[in-house]
C-alpha cells in the first residue's frame, strides 16, 4: 500500500483515481520492485530479532534440478492444453498488465520483475501466511 502510495504521489494522481491504476503494468513493476524487498528485509530483521535463522523462517531451500523441470513440463502441458482448447487462464488482472506494459515498452522490465523479483518475494512471505 505504501509502494502504490508512493507511485501516486510521484505521479500526482488524487486517491479517487487508484482504480485506474491496479492494473497498469508500469505501475504494478514499480510498485513490486519497490515493496518486496522491503518485505522481504523486514521478515528477515524479524525472524533475526527472534533469534531465529531467517533462511529457516522464510523456507528458503535450493532448488532441485528435477523440481525445476517438473514445474516447467507442467507449466507447458497446461498451457499448451489450455490453448489448444480454445481457453485463456489468464486473468483479466494479467491480461490488462500485458497490455499496458508492452504499450509503454516495459514488457522486458514485467518479465524480469515477475521472474526475478516477484517469485521470490512471494516465496520468502509463503511461511508466514501460512502459520
Amino acid at each position: 500500500m505504501t509502494a502504490l502510495t508512493a507511485v501516486m504521489w510521484s505521479c500526482g494522481l488524487e486517491l479517487d483515481q487508484w482504480t485506474n491504476l491496479v492494473s497498469d503494468g508500469v505501475v504494478v513493476i514499480l510498485v513490486v520492485c519497490m515493496s518486496t524487498p522491503v518485505q522481504v528485509l523486514l521478515l528477515t530483521l524479524m525472524a533475526r530479532w527472534v533469534g531465529a535463522n531467517p533462511a529457516d523462517y522464510l523456507g528458503h531451500a535450493a532448488a532441485q534440478r528435477i523440481g525445476i523441470i517438473a514445474v516447467v513440463v507442467f507449466v507447458l502441458s497446461v498451457e499448451g492444453i489450455s490453448w489448444l482448447l480454445g481457453r485463456v487462464i489468464a486473468s483479466q488482472f494479467q491480461i490488462d498488465t500485458y497490455r499496458t506494459a508492452s504499450a509503454a515498452g516495459w514488457l522486458p522490465w514485467l518479465l524480469l520483475t515477475v521472474v526475478v523479483v516477484a517469485v521470490p518475494g512471494d516465496v520468502a512471505t509463503r511461511p508466514t501466511r501460512h502459520r
